[in-house]
């Protein structure tokens, strides 16, 4: 009888064994798939994975599908988790896009302090002095739209794009032109989710 025991106690450790290796396998490959990307900025180097981005819903009255749709992404195990921000947007965390062509997607960017920033779909340009804008956003007329404008240098676009990376795409752009003095997205950070 105590030969049988130890035998059991043999299996169920060797059982624990493998299911802990089994497990530390898993974690090392999950955390492999983690890629890390750079993506310069007015000549800033911001990192963002793939494992996290940001839905901005242009269209406020799908919200209630949307949540539901990334409830069962989660529990497909397509995503890890999402949070709700704001009426119309949600943060979420893994591998899968879950969107649809009328969303607004951000990367989650993190600067050299590890702080972590959403870029929102508008710009802000600021001119030098006796410049005029029409000949800044020449090139971009199907993509701006003027939000603001306070009879200063400053104007505030919204920017009808898809992307995180075409922002910044115009942003550097515009940026390099010699009639501006900077050029920048509108950034959220410090953000909290709704709980």
């Amino acid at each position: 009888m105590k030969i049988n025991s130890f035998n059991h106690i043999k299996t169920i450790t060797s059982l624990l064994i493998l299911f802990f290796v089994v497990i530390l396998s898993c974690e090392k490959s999950e955390k492999e798939e983690e890629i890390f990307q750079f993506i310069e900025l007015n000549g800033e180097q911001f990192q963002f994975n793939n494992l996290s981005y940001f839905i901005l819903m242009h269209d406020a009255a799908s919200v209630k599908l949307r949540e539901k749709e990334l409830s069962l992404a989660v529990e497909r195990g397509e995503i890890i988790s999402f949070n709700p921000m704001y009426q119309n947007a949600f943060l979420v965390f893994g591998k899968k896009r879950i969107t649809n062509p009328a969303d607004y997607i951000s990367n989650i960017y993190y600067n050299n302090k590890n702080e972590m920033m959403i870029i929102l779909p508008d710009i802000i340009i600021f001119l030098k002095e006796n410049q005029h804008i029409e000949n800044v956003v020449t090139d971009y007329t199907n993509k701006l739209t003027l939000k603001e404008h306070d009879r200063s240098r400053k104007y505030i676009f919204n920017c009808h794009v898809n992307s995180s990376e075409e922002i910044i795409d115009i942003v550097n752009k515009i940026s390099s032109k010699n009639s501006v003095d900077w050029c920048e997205p509108n950034i959220l950070s410090n953000f909290h989710t709704q709980d």
